[in-house]
């Protein structure tokens, strides 16, 4: 385990359909239940919602329940929780990657943790510029945890400028540092609440560490 959310695939390309996987007789009985769906259009949909899910994870940020019915399911809520299993078994298949799911302010998210244990595989997956940006990240982490997980944003900047990194300059690594932060939010590592008409505290989400 380690302390990015999941690791990455080398290769941008979104998974085809395959010819040899015929959806499980248990989710195409529940998906034709919710809607008439032949069994080739029952695959068509778990390699769709796989294929969602790693683009989505190409640009490390968990996708919303809603977004998958809006764009896959095409407004067809009930067909969700079979088609999420079958492309459970899907990317556990052919690439050894489990779908977490995430439960915050009342809405789901879901993301992808790649299971294989490699030795340095994490490090030949990522790019340089990305390596920099978990080793900012943390660094972030560590003031907020050790500000017992809460820690007002002047405070972190006053921090982070001890260390060379100023939110309003550009950094020679990090670029627009303040840009950046506000990634990690979008990314769900970091959660950014407004406590007063003036601060704003930045609070740790460990539960993507454990992803």
């Amino acid at each position: 385990m380690t302390t990015s959310k999941r690791q990455r695939t080398s290769d941008d390309q979104a998974p085809g359909p395959s010819s040899n996987n015929a959806p499980d007789p248990r989710i195409l009985a529940r998906c034709q239940a919710a809607a008439q769906l032949s069994a080739t259009d029952v695959k068509k949909l778990e390699v769709e919602l796989a294929r969602y899910l790693l683009f989505a994870d190409k640009k490390n940020i968990p996708v919303k329940r809603a977004d998958i019915v809006k764009h896959v399911l095409k407004e067809q809520p009930k067909l969700l929780p079979a088609v999420l299993e079958g492309s459970r078994r899907y990317l556990k298949q052919t690439f050894d990657f489990s779908v977490a799911e995430i439960d915050y302010n009342k809405t789901k998210y879901y993301l992808l943790k790649n299971n294989v244990q490699l030795p340095n595989l994490q490090i030949l997956l990522r790019p340089e510029h990305a390596q920099r940006q978990l080793a900012l990240l943390i660094v972030i982490l560590s003031f907020i945890h050790m500000a017992n997980n809460s820690l007002e944003e002047t405070d972190l900047w006053d921090s982070l400028k001890i260390l060379g990194v100023d939110r309003t300059e550009a950094h020679v690594e990090f670029g627009d540092a303040e840009k950046l932060l506000n990634e990690f939010v979008k990314q769900m590592y970091l959660e950014k609440q407004k406590v007063s008409t003036s601060k704003d505290y930045l609070s740790m989400r460990p539960i993507l560490l454990l992803i």
